[in-house]
């Protein structure tokens, strides 16, 4: 009795296609736990053999399928010829599959790294973008140095305000940059930033005379330090501010401030000097007058006239101060002329010529052009006269040269006609410069000198809207510049 063989094929489709389920499943579970923890090598492992079991499984029971098939359509003939080699194909499968998975496993991982190292490299050229545009967006040119002293960037601002471009700073050194050095500052003699911060670690301000453009100017370097990711100092930031015509300002309106309180100083001590000019004037013309006339009642045998005529001479020689005093407190109210400035210093020294010591040499010098000024004349003549004995008094008892120099000179587009009276004497201390035009300052002995000589001088110039100037070094002599508005 022939057996049916539906029943045996029926069970054979079905348990292939059951083992192809099972196996399936195993392998999603298998690379479930893989997605999760890729870096468990057990799990990995669970892929790799569920892959193998699953191929394995699919080509045994595939095999199975069609060879129910061939049979079923005819074709034994066939299967009989393809089954000796259905073995050697399914443990083809079984090591190429696996090694397939493998490889795409590994090949995932490689594509997703290269994507990481390409997000990374995005994000730091982003980040360096940004560090880029703060960098060039500072409104004060600035440059990053590192520890060879070595241009490494330099900003927008740099560029554009001392128009030179980044290409020709890169890689040089920064003294030769910013001061046309040859070795760094720290050999010149000067602070370098970049060592003083590599030192302390901290941030440094400090003042430095840059060539811009082949002229020198003064900045405000604001050094502060670069450090890597290990901590360590690799280079600064300098910003630089351009401060010379801040300071040029600055001591502007400290020669200004200085020249207001002079101004208001000597307004203040004209106002005292002539209270105390006039009200001694009236007593001396009291003390004077009757001395007088006592002298003349008594006889040339009296005893006490020797004595009348000493208070006399004492009351002329107060006179003669309380006269400088007015004239001091009085500058302002001169009858002023045209004067020819060389002619008023020849009858100066004409008039003063036989108070010359001998061991003095004169050295006259006159500008060729006549020096025309609008003053009072009795007026600048005293002021002359003041400079020259002050300069003779200089050198005695030594002796020296003594010159007067007359000479054109252009003062924001104002012409003046000035005189220079050059001593070798002992010259001024630098502590008293500030003090000679002051009245009553003298540094000689009680009874030498009142100190109102200079002081008068530079009241009768400032009110003839002139100048005095003053170079003097112990030692060395001084040299007077005395300047008048020239017509």
């Amino acid at each position: 009795m022939k057996l049916s063989l539906y029943p045996i094929w029926v069970v054979d489709f079905t348990v292939s296609a059951l083992v192809i389920v099972i196996t399936l499943y195993a392998l999603r579970v298998a690379y479930w736990l893989y997605r999760r923890q890729p870096d468990i090598t057990l799990y990995k492992y669970l892929l790799l053999q569920s892959t193998a079991l699953f191929v394995f499984a699919s080509a045994r029971a595939t095999g199975h399928i069609v060879k129910r098939i061939l049979i079923l359509t005819g074709h034994s003939a066939l299967w009989q010829t393809l089954s000796p080699l259905s073995g050697g194909i399914n443990t083809l499968m079984i090591a190429i599959f696996p090694l397939v998975a493998l490889l795409y496993t590994d090949f995932k991982r490689f594509n997703d790294t290269i994507a990481a190292l390409n997000r990374e490299r995005n994000r730091y050229r982003k980040l360096f973008k940004f560090k880029q545009t703060i960098f060039d967006s500072l409104m004060q040119p600035a440059m990053v140095i590192n520890r060879n002293f070595e241009v490494v960037d330099v900003n927008r601002t740099y560029e554009s305000n001392l128009s030179i471009k980044r290409e020709q700073v890169l890689g040089k050194k920064c003294y030769e940059v910013s001061h046309g050095y040859q070795v760094p500052c720290e050999n010149q003699g000067e602070p370098c930033p970049l060592r003083v911060v590599e030192e302390t670690g901290r941030g440094y301000t400090i003042q430095h005379t840059h060539r811009v453009k082949g002229q020198k100017r003064i900045f405000e370097i604001m050094a502060t330090p670069l450090f890597n990711e290990k901590g360590v100092f690799e280079a600064i930031i300098e910003v630089s501010r351009d401060v010379t015509d801040e300071l040029l300002a600055q001591q502007q309106r400290k020669k200004m401030e200085e020249e207001l309180y002079e101004m208001r100083k000597h307004m203040a001590l004209r106002t005292a000097i002539g209270g105390i000019a006039h009200e001694f004037n009236n007593l001396l013309a009291a003390i004077l007058g009757n001395a007088e006339l006592m002298a003349l009642k008594l006889g040339e045998d009296f005893p006490e006239k020797k004595r009348l005529l000493t208070i006399k001479k004492s009351a002329e020689k107060a006179s003669e101060l309380i006269r400088k005093m007015m004239l001091y407190e009085k500058a302002e109210f001169f009858s002023k002329t045209m004067i020819n400035l060389n002619q008023l210093v020849e009858d100066v020294l004409s008039e003063l010529k036989g108070r010359l010591p001998e061991n003095i040499s004169l050295i006259c010098s006159y500008e060729p052009e006549e020096l025309n000024i609008y003053a009072d004349r009795g007026s600048i003549k005293q002021a002359v006269k003041n400079i020259y004995l002050n300069a003779v008094e200089a050198m005695t008892p030594e002796g020296g040269h003594l010159t007067l120099r007359t000479y054109k000179r252009e003062v924001n587009e104002n012409h003046y006609a000035c005189l220079e009276v050059k001593d070798t004497g002992k010259g001024i201390p630098a502590e008293n410069l500030s003090r000679i035009f002051d009245p009553f300052f003298t540094t000689k002995d009680v009874g030498e000198g009142e100190g109102l000589g200079l002081s008068v001088v530079k009241g009768i110039v400032d009110a003839h809207q002139g100048f005095i100037e003053v170079d003097s070094k112990p030692g060395e002599g001084s040299s007077f510049h005395i300047c008048f508005l020239s017509f």
